[in-house]
């Protein structure tokens, strides 16, 4: 079996077409549709449509952020025991206990730390997780020894540091809730 070379002089497709006559086209079409290339429309600018997603967008999470935090009539009000020896206002010391239970229950519907976090934010909660840990060692300890005036400074700091740490764990809570 031979192959042979066809070169494009041998096709006889290539042929015919060479002996097509060589037509140009009228000026005038040409330049009509030069000048319909040149006025074609401009596209459409779609700016406007991400503007107004974006305005949409930061709407819905402002909307989502005021629905997802507790406001003061949604949550429970601190219990404040009542002193029943003498039926006065509450001491300073039963204030602050109170102050402080009520800040753990609020702490407690509170969801844990999300996966992701900044490091700051982390490393703050940490830290005030791990003084209010060692106040409360401190508080037992005074307690046991019948309770002073180190016991409501030790309370006035937990309810200080207690109120940080609601206040760091819900930003993250509401925000991540909008996202959901």
């Amino acid at each position: 079996m031979k192959l042979r070379l066809i070169t494009a002089n041998d096709d006889p497709l290539v042929q015919r077409l060479r002996q097509l006559p060589t037509v140009t086209p009228p000026t005038a079409t040409l330049e009509a549709l030069d000048k319909l290339a040149m006025t074609a429309r401009p596209r459409r600018s779609t700016r406007w449509a991400v503007s107004a997603a974006l305005a949409a967008s930061v709407a819905m999470v402002i909307v989502s952020l005021a629905l997802m935090t507790p406001s003061d009539e949604m949550l429970p009000a601190p219990v404040v025991a009542a002193n029943t020896a003498t039926d006065t206002a509450p001491s300073e010391v039963e204030s602050l206990a109170a102050q402080s239970a009520y800040l753990d229950r609020m702490l407690a519907t509170l969801p844990t730390r999300g996966r992701v976090q900044r490091v700051a934010t982390a490393s703050t909660i940490s830290a005030l997780e791990d003084r209010v840990a060692a106040i409360d060692t401190e508080l037992n300890e005074t307690l046991r020894q019948g309770g002073n005036d180190a016991t409501r400074v030790l309370l006035r700091e937990r309810v200080g540091l207690m109120s940080s740490l609601v206040t760091l764990r819900a930003e993250p809570a509401a925000a991540a809730a909008v996202w959901l």
